[in-house]
C-alpha cells in the first residue's frame, strides 16, 4: 500500500481508521485535517500488517480493510486453499464488498474465522463464505456506514444521501444472510454493539465456533520429536524474517532540541519536517510532558509522551517596530548634538 497511509484511533469504545492518499496528503496536512474534524489521540501507520502463517493451513489477516486486508493480498491464499483468520475492526466499506464479490466468484466456500474481533467491513468478507466460523471469545460488530466530509449543504446533503444508501444496501445483504428483514437488521446496525457467538450463530453470521478443546499430549516420542523439528523451523524462518525486515526497513528516529538545549527524541519519526500532532516523544528517557519552544519560534505541546499542539511563531513585529522608531529618535537628537561637538573644535 505504497500509495496510502493511515490514522488508527478510537471513537466511543470502538477502534476507527482514516486512510489517506500520499497523492494529497502529508503527515503534516493530515494531521491537520484530523485536528479540523475533532479526531484525536490518533497514530499513524505507513506500513501495513503483512498476513501471517498460523496453525498448519491457516493465515492470519490483522489490521483495516483496504489497508492491511485487501483483495490483492488475500484472494491468493484463498485460492492456494489457505484458512483465513480475521482480526479486524473494519476499515473501507468498498474494499469489504470488493473482496466479499471476489469471494462469491471463486464459488470455494473458504474456511474464513473470527479471531478476536471482525466488525463493519470485516463482516462482508466473514459472510462470502458458507465455512464461516469464530471462536468462543471473539465478537462481531455490524453498524451504519459512516464517513467524515465537510463542504457546503450541498455537497453534506449529498454525502447524507450516498450513506443512506450504503446503509440499506448493507441491511439487505444482511437480511439475506440471516433471514430478517431489513428493518430488523437496520435496527442492529443502529444500536452498534457487540454480538458474541450465541447472538452470531442464531443470526447465521457464523456457522458454528471453532474447537477449542484442550490439545492431548501425544506419548509418542517420533511425532513429538517431529512435532519439535516443525516449531524450531518455524522460529528460524520467523528470526531470518525479522532480520531481513530490519535491514529493509529504515530506522525511524529524530531528535530535535529546545532554546534550552532539552532533548526531545521522537523514535517513530524519520525526519524533523515530518513531525506531526500524535507523533510520542520522550525527554531524558520518559515521557514528554509540557511545553518546548523550538528555536524556529514554534513550541511543542506535549501530554503523556504525546504531541498535542504545534503552536506557530509570533511575530513580535509591533514590539520590534518601536523598538528601531525610538532607535532612529535617538539619533535624530544625537546628530546636532556631534555638529556642535565638532564647531567648537574647529
Amino acid at each position: 500500500m505504497e500509495d496510502k497511509f493511515i490514522a488508527r484511533y478510537e471513537k466511543d469504545g470502538i477502534k476507527k481508521s482514516v486512510i489517506f492518499s500520499r497523492a494529497e496528503f502529508t503527515k503534516k496536512s493530515a494531521s491537520k485535517w484530523l485536528a479540523k474534524n475533532d479526531i484525536k489521540n490518533f497514530l499513524f501507520f505507513f506500513e501495513p500488517n503483512p498476513p501471517t502463517p498460523f496453525k498448519e493451513n491457516g493465515m492470519m489477516f490483522k489490521g483495516d480493510i483496504g489497508f492491511d486486508i485487501t483483495t490483492e493480498n488475500l484472494l491468493p491464499f484463498i485460492e492456494q486453499g489457505k484458512e483465513i483468520y480475521l482480526d479486524t475492526f473494519g476499515g473501507d466499506l468498498w474494499e469489504g464488498l470488493k473482496i466479499y464479490d471476489a469471494i462469491k466468484a471463486l464459488n470455494i466456500n473458504p474456511h474464513i474465522e473470527a479471531l478476536g474481533t471482525v466488525a463493519s467491513s470485516g463482516i462482508q468478507i466473514l459472510i462470502a463464505t458458507e465455512n464461516r466460523h469464530m471462536s468462543q471469545n471473539s465478537r462481531l460488530l455490524i453498524h451504519n456506514p459512516w464517513t467524515v466530509a465537510m463542504g457546503d449543504d450541498s455537497e453534506l446533503r449529498r454525502t447524507a444521501n450516498e450513506l443512506e444508501s450504503e446503509k440499506i444496501n448493507l441491511a439487505k445483504l444482511y437480511a439475506n444472510v440471516t433471514g430478517k428483514s431489513v428493518d430488523e437488521m437496520l435496527a442492529i446496525m443502529k444500536d452498534e454493539r457487540f454480538m458474541f457467538l450465541e447472538e452470531a450463530k442464531e443470526l447465521n453470521f457464523v456457522k458454528a465456533k471453532t474447537n477449542n478443546e484442550e490439545i492431548v499430549i501425544n506419548n509418542n516420542e517420533d511425532e513429538e520429536m517431529e512435532n519439535k523439528e516443525v516449531i524450531e523451523k518455524i522460529g528460524l524462518i520467523e528470526n531470518m524474517f525479522n532480520k531481513v525486515m530490519k535491514v529493509l526497513s529504515p530506522p525511524k528516529n529524530i531528535m530535535i532540541q529546545d532554546v534550552n538545549g532539552v532533548e526531545i527524541d521522537f523514535p517513530d519519526v524519520e525526519s524533523e519536517e515530518q513531525i506531526a500532532i500524535g507523533d510520542m516523544a520522550t525527554v531524558d528517557g520518559s515521557a514528554a510532558n509540557g511545553e518546548f519552544i523550538l528555536a524556529s519560534g514554534e513550541t511543542y505541546v506535549f501530554e503523556n509522551g504525546a504531541l498535542m499542539e504545534i503552536r506557530e511563531a509570533v511575530e513580535e513585529t509591533e514590539d520590534l517596530t518601536s523598538e528601531l522608531t525610538a532607535e532612529i529618535e535617538a539619533l535624530k537628537l544625537e546628530k546636532p548634538l556631534k555638529k556642535q561637538k565638532i564647531q567648537q573644535v574647529s
